[in-house]
């Protein structure tokens, strides 16, 4: 979300007057359901999806790992970098959209709501861009999207880092990734250069659920520490898990 502040620091060590670009946060939405018994029965196992725009991907509804179903996100830009609260209207209308599109959602108990912020600029694309003569990379700008393409972004920014070191020219660069795809990595692992240590076994699901409602204190015991649940899905889920 300050993306475009960091990028500042550059212009002005360098005495540009543009801007690259501007990071508007946009805010999306949740609500939190607890299916009802009858419901839990019948589970919705897909995501529904709406046919997305150019702006957004839509409200979606799926269900999570501990059974709560969420519908959301919305889509609102704000100037705000800090206000992740939510408003009465925006629930009541993602609950009814919830309700259309599930129709037992009527009957399910609504557990809670959150948001969060996305740094969306005036570009429909990435901010990736390489400043050879200042040692700068610029990545910004990167929405939701960023979490299934890290890797790409990351191999990506990689070569542009290596094209400076080696003093070749980073305009136009012709870049092909080694990347595998998932379904063939799964079938031709790239050896590891490493040696991993293996680590004790996670907790199930239930374990860490039951632990977190016992204790009571917004945390959940891993690898012997105490570690504190922050995602809303987890917190929700972990609350209501049976």
């Amino acid at each position: 979300l300050n993306g475009d502040d960091v990028e500042q620091f550059r212009r002005l060590e360098h005495k540009e007057e543009d801007k690259e670009f501007t990071i508007t946060p946009r805010k999306g939405q949740f609500v939190v359901f607890k299916p009802s018994q009858d419901m839990a029965q019948t589970k919705l196992n897909y995501v529904i999806e709406p046919t997305p725009s150019q702006f957004t991907k839509g409200v979606i509804v799926w269900t999570t790992v501990y059974g709560n179903i969420i519908v959301g996100p919305t889509a609102t830009n704000q100037e705000s970098k800090t206000d992740r609260s939510t408003d009465e209207k925006t629930l009541l209308q993602l609950r009814s959209w919830g309700e259309r599109v599930v129709p037992a959602l009527k009957a399910a108990e609504v557990l809670g709501s959150y948001s969060g912020l996305r740094p969306s600029c005036e570009h429909r694309d990435y901010q990736i861009k390489a400043f050879p003569s200042q040692n700068w990379i610029t990545v910004g700008a990167i929405r939701s999207t960023g979490l299934s393409a890290a890797s790409g972004i990351g191999d990506y920014v990689a070569s542009l880092y290596e094209a400076i070191k080696r003093g070749e020219p980073v305009s136009g660069l012709a870049y092909e990734s080694d990347l595998l795809g998932v379904s063939d990595a799964v079938e031709s692992p790239i050896p590891l250069q490493f040696e991993v240590k293996p680590l004790p076994t996670v907790p199930t699901l239930r374990a860490l659920a039951s632990d977190f409602q016992t204790h009571n204190d917004g945390c959940v015991e891993i690898y012997g520490k105490r570690m504190k649940v922050t995602h809303p899905i987890s917190y929700f889920g972990m609350s209501s898990f049976r």
